[in-house]
């Protein structure tokens, strides 16, 4: 809708729709916020080779990435664990965990495949738990 893509009948519709389909849900144990870096997605749309994909431009997926970020802060009294594919000075993951607790959301740890463990991102996510695969 900001990006101009749906009309205000169409976002209002929509949202109307929305709210009155959440009513009949049942509140998640957890939410699972599956965050990779535009770069990242960059990567796995030209890996996969769609032709529907191929218009994809950076600045799109940048902003969905923002959009992400600030969606998932706005889950009150949630729990949320953040897997991102990466972690090296822990800048951006330690903004997405700021976000999601200054709306009163519980983290309950923190996924990535990559470890840059020389750069000890993970420091600045204590004390919550951190998790990865591997470790460079």
């Amino acid at each position: 809708y900001e990006m101009k893509f749906m009309t205000d009948r169409d976002w209002n519709t929509y949202k109307a729709l929305f709210r009155n389909m959440i009513q009949f849900l049942r509140k998640p144990d957890l939410i699972i916020y599956l965050r990779a870096s535009t770069d990242t997605l960059l990567s796995r749309v030209r890996n996969r080779n769609r032709d529907f994909e191929r218009d994809i431009s950076p600045e799109y997926l940048h902003s969905l990435n923002i959009s992400y970020d600030k969606c998932i802060g706005d889950c009150d009294d949630y729990k949320v664990l953040i897997i991102d594919d990466l972690i090296a000075t822990g800048g951006t993951a330690q903004a997405v965990g700021e976000l999601v607790t200054k709306c009163q959301g519980d983290i309950t740890g923190f996924a990535f495949l990559i470890n840059l463990a020389e750069l000890k991102g993970s420091d600045k996510l204590k004390p919550h738990p951190v998790f990865d695969i591997i470790d460079f």
